[in-house]
């Protein structure tokens, strides 16, 4: 027989989660230490906010002792102008508990996306999330740097969750690329996939972000569609940083320098290819596998993915275990081991060019940023190159692996939606 529990009890989780959030937020304060480059861009989106409240180019107000300006889009600049509003130090915690809450939202979205029906299952990998930013490299990176990538990722799974035909589906997305450009792939993707008026919508949103830019902003936005937006070299003039896991950087650290061509034609064949996959995935049943290879490919051909970009692996690391757990396939227990073990290990952080910052719950060298005097440094030799290429390797490895199942027969049964017995933690859903 089923217990039931007083509504006034369901009530109180989503409290206990935002409490969570705020001890672990308080907790990993300690661990980030003050320094020159603590907390960075949350600082650039601080003073950003003030430029926009006080009217000034916040494309052009750049945050004290360092070349750093707001980079988004004039949409983004907008929704961030209220953190001005707060102390430094207020902002930190507000930031660090908001980042936690929307990883809960996340794990709690994809764990329901992938067919996890037990709800107190569900509530408590929600609960323990919070503690995996000390283990998950791009996540700790997203803390230490003040960064707003869990937040998009949020945006864009809130969408991709929702059922095809849904209305209003396509809105979080298009929200998503009028903060960061990358994820109007996804756009691209739910045309490809013949999802016309998901598409239709998320353009839209993104259009009325783009047109809510010019109406607050029209000189900066002005300046920042016809210029900013197209300048590569504004966000970081040395994309070989091991710090940047995208093609590009590998390209740059591969060749010792930026090339522009290679990188080009490499990127052309990647989101070709990785489009092709995502659709063939589709096709098969198989669009939650589909959709986060999608955010991959976004990752792999943006000129400039940072560390903590790839948060984007946790909704990938939960599919990968649904598929494990569902097929037992060794091909799909691999990749799920692979892509964790990198966030868990981040060896692009082992090759030179790079200073250790004490962090993490257990303490030792968890955050890793490069040093002022490194940011130029290429890996040398065949290991050094594979260890600071990790991520962009995983995410190929993961778009190949797609494609063997897209190409798969065709009589196979789909990886998504399940069916297996009552009583497992996997349902058809």
């Amino acid at each position: 027989m089923a217990i039931r529990y007083p509504r006034w009890l369901s009530g109180l989780v989503p409290l206990v989660a935002v409490l969570v959030a705020l001890v672990v937020a308080f907790v990993a304060r300690t661990r980030v230490e003050t320094g020159q480059l603590t907390t960075t861009d949350l600082e650039v989106f601080w003073v950003s906010g003030k430029a926009v409240w006080s009217g000034r180019d916040p494309y052009l107000f750049w945050l004290p002792g360092a070349h750093l300006s707001l980079t988004y889009p004039p949409f983004a600049g907008l929704l961030l102008a209220p953190l001005s509003l707060l102390s430094l130090s207020a902002l930190r915690i507000v930031w660090f508990t908001g980042v936690l809450v929307a990883l809960q939202a996340i794990v709690w979205l994809a764990t329901g996306w992938v067919g996890v029906r037990r709800t107190r299952l569900r509530l408590l990998l929600c609960l323990l999330a919070p503690v995996s930013v000390f283990l998950i490299d791009p996540l700790w990176q997203e803390l230490w740097s003040g960064q707003v990538n869990v937040f998009v990722a949020l945006l864009v799974l809130a969408d991709l969750c929702r059922r095809n035909g849904a209305r209003g589906r396509g809105i979080g997305i298009g929200l998503a690329a009028g903060i960061k450009l990358t994820p109007a792939l996804f756009i691209v993707y739910l045309a490809l996939t013949r999802r016309f008026r998901e598409a239709l919508t998320a353009l839209a949103a993104f259009a009325a972000t783009v047109a809510a830019g010019f109406l607050l902003m029209p000189t900066q936005a002005w300046q920042y569609w016809t210029h900013w937006a197209w300048d590569v070299q504004r966000i970081y003039a040395q994309p070989g940083i091991v710090f940047n896991q995208s093609l590009r950087g590998a390209v740059a650290r591969l060749l010792h320098h930026d090339a522009v061509l290679p990188w080009a034609l490499t990127i052309a064949v990647v989101v070709v290819a990785g489009l092709a996959v995502c659709v063939g995935l589709y096709r098969r049943g198989m669009d939650r596998e589909g959709a986060v290879l999608c955010g991959v490919v976004a990752l792999l051909v943006s000129p400039v993915s940072w560390v903590y970009h790839w948060v984007w692996l946790v909704p990938v690391l939960i599919v990968l275990v649904a598929g494990a757990i569902r097929t037992r396939s060794p091909g799909w227990i691999a990749a799920a081991v692979v892509t964790a073990a990198v966030a868990l290990t981040h060896p692009y952080t082992w090759v030179g060019g790079f200073s250790a910052t004490p962090s993490g719950l257990f303490g030792g060298y968890r955050g890793w940023w490069p040093s002022w005097t490194g940011f130029g440094a290429s890996p040398s030799g065949l290991f050094a190159q594979l260890a600071g290429d990790s991520l962009v390797l995983v995410g190929l490895l993961l778009l190949a692996g797609g494609a063997v199942l897209a190409l798969s027969r065709r009589d196979e049964p789909p990886a998504l939606p399940l069916r297996i017995k009552e009583g497992a933690v996997l349902r058809s859903g």
